[in-house]
């Protein structure tokens, strides 16, 4: 297909970010998402039946499926606040209870696009910050907790502050001791069970980033509260419906998932650029797991500017720049180096990804 838009096209070697689309689907999804787009369904069965069935994978009661991650956690927000309430549903986000308070981690109070302090707002929460960006200790969240207390999210993200934050393990145990919820944003998380598994009340997670799905979103959980997740329809969760088609597609992006082997072997794509780079003087290769403990190895390559002429960061740059444009993931370039994530590379892209950093290296 022709690109009518002229769009610059990009070799995504950053990772599923949202920025860059998240992910491509696969033929079987794609198909799905054809079937869901020229037929007619009633879309209460549909997204009820769907739902139930990705919750099952999830190892949950029920899921409620939403146009994004971010737009699960305002549903989530509100569901816990309105209790399936009519009334109030009707009054978010200005709601009348006094039971709205969202208490996170300051170290989890993050921007991964926008705040996710105002994704609580829009469900109705007062976001509450318990702690400082380094430090959150148990006696604190524990004396935080409250009447007013709606619930507890937790965010799992590279995003947020690793060091000095409560363990999840921690903030359930403190929140089930008193009866309150705890959310756990889980956006961009490859283990569908775990959260659940640990005792999460609901989980939140991307389709089109791990699971490689269309834009969209799920969230899984008890069905007490997946319920009040669908009284959200009649209220803030209807600008965040999705359509038959993306239903259809996200269904058949986590049946794939749950039946797809480790991603570990697609580092395999790093040995053509360690085989070019290892000739390189100034640059070294080093292959990185994740920080978060996700089953993911990146190809990290590290730069001596006073030997090779440029530093990380204008390598990355002019990676960038290019046509089509090479994006790699440089959140530390400005430490000297940048890395390349296999999950969203193709073989086919590698020959000119090579014959770029040899124009940018060697020309």
């Amino acid at each position: 297909m022709t690109n009518k838009l002229e769009v610059k096209e990009v070799i995504n070697c950053s990772g599923r970010m949202t920025y860059l689309g998240s992910s491509t689907l696969s033929d079987d999804v794609i198909k799905a998402m054809n079937h869901g787009a020229v037929n007619y369904f009633d879309m209460n069965e549909l997204i009820r039946k769907a739902g139930k069935a990705i919750g099952q994978y999830a190892g949950a009661d029920d899921a409620y499926i939403t146009c994004g991650a971010s737009s699960g956690m305002v549903i989530a927000v509100a569901a816990v606040i309105t209790e399936g309430n009519a009334c109030e549903i009707k009054r978010v986000p200005h709601v009348s209870t006094e039971k709205n308070a969202i208490l996170i981690q300051t170290g989890h109070c993050i921007d991964f696009g926008a705040e996710i302090t105002q994704m609580i707002s829009l469900g109705g929460g007062k976001a509450t910050a318990v702690g400082s960006v380094n430090k959150c200790e148990k006696d604190l969240l524990d004396a935080s907790l409250s009447e007013r207390t709606a619930a507890v999210v937790y965010v799992k993200s590279h995003h947020a502050v690793q060091d000095g934050m409560l363990s999840l393990t921690d903030v359930i145990n403190s929140a089930e001791s008193k009866g309150i919820p705890v959310i756990v944003d889980a956006a961009a998380e490859e283990d569908f069970k775990k959260y659940i598994g640990m005792g999460a009340d609901m989980a939140i997670y991307s389709g089109a980033k791990a699971f490689g799905g269309p834009t969209s979103g799920c969230i899984v959980g008890k069905q007490k509260y997946i319920d009040w997740c669908y009284a959200q329809a009649k209220g803030v969760g209807r600008p965040f419906k999705v359509g038959k088609e993306t239903i259809f597609g996200l269904y058949e992006a986590i049946s794939e998932y749950a039946e797809k082997q480790s991603e570990a072997n697609e580092c395999d794509l790093f040995v053509p650029i360690e085989n070019f780079i290892k000739n390189i003087e100034g640059i070294k290769t080093s292959r990185i797991p994740d920080s978060m403990g996700r089953d993911i190895v990146r190809l990290r390559i590290a730069v001596d500017k006073d030997k090779v002429g440029k530093s990380a960061q204008e390598i990355a740059r002019e990676l960038q720049n290019g046509n089509p444009a090479i994006y790699t993931r440089n959140h530390h370039a400005s430490s000297g180096y940048f890395e390349f994530d296999p999950r969203p590379m193709f073989e086919r892209d590698l020959p000119i990804i090579i014959r770029k950093l040899e124009e940018i290296l060697e020309g």
